[in-house]
């Protein structure tokens, strides 16, 4: 007699695909099947037991079938993503981000608003392992909207190389107390790429997040 579709051993070699370890509902299937075809007629298969795998094979069935329903969903998703990005392309954005590209002595310019009148605005960059490469001081500045320009150099004048930099803006008022200064990137997207799993905007050779967009324009 063979024994129950529930005693099946999860790790037997199976003839054909190789070494067949997860079981799917046709296998589950050709199990009961046998097993009613080879019981022994003098102790046949418990009703209530031959309902409860039955039982058994119908949940299966409809866990599979859920798994498939999600993998089409993630599949429309993504492509819902990588559809919506790919409208960006040639038009200009506005992202708040905290990471610009060098690229031959040219840095990604960096967009600054100040609230109120400061005594002192500062730029920090860092490496891709937030190691600070540059301290610009810009000063005092007053209110309004700005702009900084890294040459791509250390402190030591010793130009750096090409990629992607990270960076910081701070500020404080005549008190010294510091003051919120909201920074931007913006330029023209020029394709798209993934970062992390991640569908992401280019600006040039800088990955922009989608998250991050604060602003659309068409280019005139």
């Amino acid at each position: 007699m063979i024994e129950g579709v529930n005693n099946f051993p999860t790790t037997t070699a199976w003839p054909e695909g190789g070494d067949k370890r997860i079981m799917d509902k046709d296998d589950f299937l050709k199990l009961l099947v046998a097993q009613l075809k080879n019981q022994d007629p003098l102790s046949p298969l418990d009703s209530f037991e031959f309902t409860a795998q039955l039982s058994r094979f119908s949940q299966l069935e409809q866990l599979m079938n859920l798994n498939a329903a999600m993998e089409d969903v993630q599949w429309l998703l993504g492509s819902s993503v990588i559809l919506g990005a790919v409208s960006f392309i040639g038009k200009e954005v506005t992202a708040a981000e905290n990471t610009i590209w060098l690229e031959d002595e040219e840095a990604t310019p960096i967009h600054y608003r100040i609230q109120r009148q400061v005594s002192s605005l500062r730029v920090t960059i860092y490496d891709e392992d937030y190691q600070v490469v540059r301290v610009i001081d810009l000063g005092p500045r007053d209110p309004g909207e700005g702009e900084a320009i890294w040459d791509g150099r250390d402190g030591k004048g010793t130009l750096l190389p090409s990629g992607k930099y990270h960076f910081k803006v701070e500020a404080e008022d005549t008190s010294g107390n510091p003051v919120e200064v909201p920074t931007w990137v913006q330029g023209k997207v020029t394709g798209l790429t993934v970062e992390d799993g991640e569908v992401c905007l280019l600006m040039g050779n800088l990955p922009i997040s989608l998250s991050s967009i604060m602003e659309v324009r068409e280019t005139g």
